[in-house]
C-alpha cells in the first residue's frame, strides 16, 4: 500500500502517527461494519424467499454456507427455541444488525475524524511556525494573500483529505472484500463476467481524478491571488480613496474572480461526470446480468424437467395402457402368437 501513496499522503499520514491507537481502533470498528452490511446482505434472500412467502414454513434459515464441505449458519440456531416463527427471526436480526452497525460506524468514523482533526491542527501550527521563523526576504518575496491562502485555505483542503476521506476509505476498503466474498458465495461466475467492467469504470475515474486534482491546485492559485487583492486594497484604502481607483481595484478582483470561476468550473465538471459516465455503464451490466439470469433459470428448469420426464416415462412402462393391459403383457402376447404352440 505503502508504494501507491504519493508523497503528499505519505507526509500527510505522518501527522496520523501519534494517533495511531484511535485510529485502529476506528478502523476495526468500520471492519464490524462490513460484516454487519454484509450480514444483512446474506438476509434478502431469506425475506424474499420465506418472509414474503405465505406458504413457507418454519424449518431453519439458512444465513451462510461454508464453502468446500463447512458447516452451514443457520439464523435460528442463535435465538431460543421458543422464537421459530421466520418473521420474528428475520425482524429481530435486522433490527440487531442494524443497531449493531450504527454504534460501530457512528464510533469508528467519529475516531478517524477525530484523528483526522488532530492531525489537521498539528499542520496548522506547524504552517504557522515555520512561517514565522522564515527571514524577512521570504516575506519580501511572497505576498501576503498567498500566505494566508496557504495557512486556512490550503489547510483546509487536507483536512477534508485526512478526516473525511481516510474515515471513507477505510470504510469502502472492508466494505469491497465483504461484497465481493458474497457475490462469489453466490454467484462466482456471475462475479467473475462482472470484473470485466472493472477497467471501464477504473480508467474514467483515474483520469478524471487526476484533472480534478490539477485543478483544485490551480484554483488554490487563483484563490491567493483574489485574497491579495483584497488584502492590498484594504490595507491601502487611503491610497485608493486618494486617487479615485475604485473602479479599477473593481475590475481587477473582478477578473480574478473570474479566473477563480473558470479554474473552480473545471474540477466541478469533472468531478459531476463521474456520475454520468457510471449511468451510461449501468444499462448495459444491468442488460447481460438479466440475460445471464434468465439463460440460468432456464436450464434450472430444463435440467429441473428432465428428471421429471425420465420418471414419468419409466412409470408409464408399469402402467396399465389404454385397452387395460401393461406394454409388458402385450409383448408376451405377440411373441407367444409367433412360437408354436408345442412349445409353452
Amino acid at each position: 500500500m505503502a508504494l501507491l501513496l504519493t508523497p503528499q499522503w505519505k507526509r500527510l499520514l505522518g501527522f496520523v502517527r501519534p494517533y495511531t491507537f484511535r485510529l485502529a481502533v476506528g478502523v476495526v470498528l468500520l471492519g464490524f461494519v462490513a460484516l454487519a452490511e454484509g450480514a444483512v446482505a446474506l438476509l434478502i434472500v431469506p425475506i424474499f424467499d420465506r418472509v414474503l412467502n405465505p406458504t413457507s414454513s418454519d424449518s431453519n434459515v439458512l444465513l451462510f454456507k461454508v464453502p468446500f464441505g463447512g458447516p452451514p449458519l443457520y439464523v435460528n440456531h442463535l435465538f431460543p427455541h421458543r422464537i421459530h416463527n421466520v418473521w420474528p427471526i428475520v425482524s429481530i436480526s435486522l433490527l440487531v444488525l442494524f443497531a449493531f452497525k450504527s454504534l460501530c460506524e457512528f464510533g469508528g468514523v467519529g475516531l478517524i475524524q477525530y484523528v483526522g482533526h488532530r492531525a489537521i491542527t498539528d499542520l496548522r501550527n506547524r504552517v504557522y511556525a515555520k512561517i514565522i521563523r522564515q527571514p524577512i526576504g521570504f516575506f519580501q518575496q511572497q505576498s501576503a494573500g498567498r500566505v494566508f491562502s496557504a495557512v486556512i485555505n490550503d489547510v483546509e483542503r487536507a483536512r477534508l483529505a485526512i478526516s473525511e476521506y481516510l474515515a471513507e476509505l477505510f470504510r469502502q476498503a472492508f466494505l469491497f472484500p465483504v461484497f465481493l466474498t458474497i457475490l462469489l458465495y453466490i454467484d462466482w461466475r456471475m462475479t467473475l463476467a462482472c470484473a470485466v467492467f472493472l477497467p471501464l469504470t477504473i480508467w474514467p475515474i483515474g483520469k478524471l481524478g487526476r484533472s480534478i486534482r490539477h485543478s483544485v491546485e490551480t484554483s488554490q492559485t487563483r484563490l491567493g491571488e483574489l485574497t491579495q487583492i483584497l488584502q492590498e486594497t484594504v490595507g491601502g484604502n487611503r491610497i485608493v480613496k486618494a486617487f479615485g481607483m475604485e473602479d479599477f481595484e473593481i475590475g481587477n478582483f473582478q477578473a480574478a474572480s473570474k479566473r477563480l470561476l473558470r479554474e473552480t468550473m473545471r474540477w466541478v465538471r469533472a468531478q459531476v461526470a463521474t456520475s454520468p459516465l457510471m449511468d451510461l455503464l449501468q444499462p448495459v451490466i444491468i442488460s447481460l446480468l438479466l440475460l445471464y439470469a434468465r439463460t440460468r433459470e432456464t436450464n434450472r428448469r430444463r435440467v429441473s424437467a428432465v428428471p421429471a420426464g425420465a420418471g414419468g416415462h419409466r412409470a408409464g412402462l408399469f402402467l396399465p395402457g389404454p385397452c387395460g393391459r401393461t406394454p409388458g403383457r402385450s409383448r408376451r402376447r405377440r411373441t407367444s402368437r409367433l412360437l408354436p404352440r408345442d412349445s409353452l
